[in-house]
């Protein structure tokens, strides 16, 4: 034991004394400063801490002007330009063999598609989805052939097939390599993840400027655009599958003397396939929704035949083209989903088994196959029955669906721009009092008030906010995305296109949320409103635009419009599950207590389920955000109209400069909404049950 030595050795009685002396100084030094303070609450200080700031802010605006300097503007634009000039310029010999290539699997695949008949092609199609989905979703994909026949794009979707095909084979292919890569290095993840954010939060037509600078316009450069498009779910799914695969199981196979490269295919790869199965769905998903943009640069199929009709306002040729897109979607969502359960091992290795079986099992084994795959089994055998008679059949085997029979044939694009023409006619002085007032008092009021703002004040306002949502790093990202904004010349563009979009949210909350409020009391309504949400989730973006221009015509107003219909259904949809979620033992204390169904709302529900509503509103934002250069093709005014006339005059620094301004505001905007949503979950975990 250590003996303390003399000198080191404090009485009791003597570290009383200095304490009391600290504490006695203590409080005549508090005594005095607080007599040097105003006498105001912390409450009030604050206030008045906040107006000064506001003052400064204002004083500074006086001074540096209301818009931002263009002194300050950086070239970006046609930096980027150069650089990419020199990457064509000594850089062709790297990619041109890689869109040789892709361009030479698109035209084998168009030929093996046209030399196959085409009704065996049809029945081949309807028995995967029979064999994947059961008999319903092979009976909607019959309706679809049908229907494309009938109306006379049997090769535009043949084009659409293609393209689609092999822009989703390539994007699993590299995703689940990318996702398998990012589990072995930790770093390497990291920067996976943050490439896969700044994909899926850049917009989508800023990609088509370069890609068209580099590989021209045509069905390659459409193919690219897709494969980027399309990456980004399945990579993040696989990284995730992987990631959560129980430790007990890798454990287990360590144990028994597996290598990584063993572990990873035996195990982690099997127990990750659900996960990874619902990134293909939604890698399939993503490239269908390119459809359209990718015809703006040359590519065939459904989504040309939908742009090129809306460029003629042919809006009844447009609306088959966009029902057929859409019939097709919704046939590939649920074949690419979790299509039929499993119920025991592959077909295969059930065969394998069965061969190798011999004396009384077999037949028990030989009904046990059947019954687990008796869909496979089934189609297999019209597979190979209707191969054989399609083959006998001289007009069959050379059948052509190009041309449909006029008994078949069905169109209904002739009634439609008659309706058009009447609805245009007859009630087109109402409509145009509609479109002038949202014009007038919701639009021009927004954007004016937006425009009207000092730049500095809505800089520091940003930034402030951040800074007490986000900590320090939100701010400084919030301060270098409105400054990137600025630089870059797209400060006025931002606010008009950040104003139209706040609308459109607005007006988006105003009718989503108490339709999602209903459906949360109804489970009838329910069932109704789920499909309707499911096909609105489902439809390419341009097809949210054809019925409102049928309406409204062109401008701002149908822009503004179009984009509360495509940013409506999270809204609906995470409402009605976040009320839904709330915790039945606390509705039932408030009920127990004579809450009525709008005080049990009020109070309880809304209060508890909003970081889910948060979440709606959030994608909201990020859709109509998205929606923007959509709505530009119809005259919507900001960053998407300057992004569409960069694709369309090939101007890359212009596209270039308007694409990453949209990146930046989308960043700015999801960061601060993500905060408040943060807030709100941190105070409701805070409130008691």
């Amino acid at each position: 034991m250590t003996k303390i030595a003399p000198e080191q050795e404090t009485p009791r009685a003597e570290m009383q004394e200095v304490e009391t002396k600290k504490s006695r100084t203590r409080r005549e030094l508090n005594h005095v400063v607080s007599g040097l303070k105003p006498p105001y609450s912390s409450r009030a200080r604050r206030v008045a801490l906040y107006l000064g700031l506001l003052v400064a802010v204002l004083s500074v605006s006086s001074v540096v002007g209301q818009q931002f300097p263009t002194s300050f503007r950086v070239p970006f634009g046609s930096a980027t330009e150069a650089v990419f000039e020199w990457g064509v310029d000594h850089l062709a010999w790297l990619y041109e063999p890689v869109a040789e290539s892709l361009e030479d699997v698109l035209v084998s695949m168009q030929f093996m598609l046209v030399d196959l008949p085409a009704p065996l092609l049809a029945l081949l199609l309807i028995g995967i989805a029979y064999a994947r989905c059961g008999p319903l979703i092979a009976g909607l994909l019959t309706v679809a052939l049908g229907f494309v026949i009938s109306v006379g794009l049997w090769d535009e979707t043949l084009q659409t097939l293609v393209l689609m095909v092999v822009a989703v084979v390539i994007a699993v292919i590299l995703g689940i390599l990318i996702g398998v890569a990012a589990q072995m290095n930790r770093r390497f993840e990291a920067f996976v993840l943050i490439a896969l954010d700044a994909m899926q939060t850049f917009p989508v037509f800023a990609y088509l400027v370069p890609i068209v600078f580099i590989f021209g316009p045509g069905n390659t450069g459409a193919l690219i655009v897709t494969i980027i498009w399309a990456l980004p779910p399945v990579t993040r799914m696989t990284i995730l599958g992987i990631k959560t695969v129980p430790s007990e199981s890798i454990e287990a196979a360590t144990s028994c003397g597996s290598t990584g490269w063993q572990i990873l295919r035996n195990v982690q790869i099997p127990l990750a396939r659900p996960s990874i199965m619902a990134g293909v769905n939604q890698t399939v998903m993503f490239a269908m929704s390119m459809a359209i943009v990718a015809a703006m640069i040359g590519a065939g199929g459904l989504g040309q035949s939908v742009w090129g009709s809306l460029t003629r306002l042919a809006f009844g040729q447009a609306l088959e083209a966009g029902i057929a897109l859409v019939l097709f979607a919704i046939v590939l969502d649920r074949v690419t989903g979790q299509g039929k359960k499993s119920t025991g091992h592959g077909l295969f290795s059930d065969f394998r088994t069965l061969v190798t079986t011999t004396g009384a099992e077999r037949p028990a084994l030989v009904k046990r196959a059947f019954q687990q795959h008796r869909r496979t089994i089934l189609t297999a055998a019209v597979l190979f029955a209707g191969t054989i008679y399609i083959s006998m059949v001289p007009a069959l085997r050379f059948a052509n669906f190009e041309t449909p029979p006029e008994s078949l044939r069905l169109s209904f694009a002739d009634p439609v721009d008659q309706a058009v023409d009447w609805l245009n006619l007859n009630l087109g002085f109402i409509l145009d009092v509609v479109v002038d007032g949202i014009q007038g008092y919701v639009l021009n009021g927004v954007t004016a008030l937006l425009l009207a703002i000092p730049w500095p004040t809505v800089f520091f306002v940003v930034v402030g906010a951040s800074l007490l949502l986000r900590g320090i790093r939100g701010a400084a990202l919030a301060a270098a995305g409105l400054l990137g904004i600025g630089v870059l010349g797209m400060w006025e563009a931002a606010a008009i296109t950040l104003g139209i979009a706040g609308a459109a949210v607005l007006v988006a909350l105003f009718i989503g949320l108490p339709i999602g409020a209903v459906m949360s009391r109804s489970i009838k309504l329910e069932r109704t409103i789920r499909p309707v949400l499911d096909v609105m989730q489902t439809l390419p973006v341009f097809l949210f635009v054809i019925p409102i221009v049928v309406v409204l015509g062109t401008g701002a107003v149908a822009g503004l419009l179009a984009t509360v219909l495509y940013c409506l259904p999270p809204v609906i949809r995470l409402t009605n599950v976040a009320l839904r979620g709330v915790d039945s033992e606390t509705v039932e204390a408030a009920t127990s207590t004579g809450a009525t169904v709008w005080q049990l709302l009020r109070t309880v529900k809304i209060p508890l389920g909003m970081p889910t509503i948060m979440i709606g509103i959030n994608q909201a934002i990020i859709l109509s955000l998205a929606m923007a250069v959509v709505s530009a093709f119809i005259g919507t005014p900001g960053l998407g109209q300057a992004l569409l006339t960069g694709v369309v005059t090939a101007r890359l620094d212009l596209g270039i400069e308007a694409g990453v301004a949209m990146f930046l505001l989308a960043v700015v905007v999801d960061r601060l909404v993500t905060g408040v949503n943060r807030k709100i979950q941190a105070h409701s975990h805070l409130v008691p049950a």
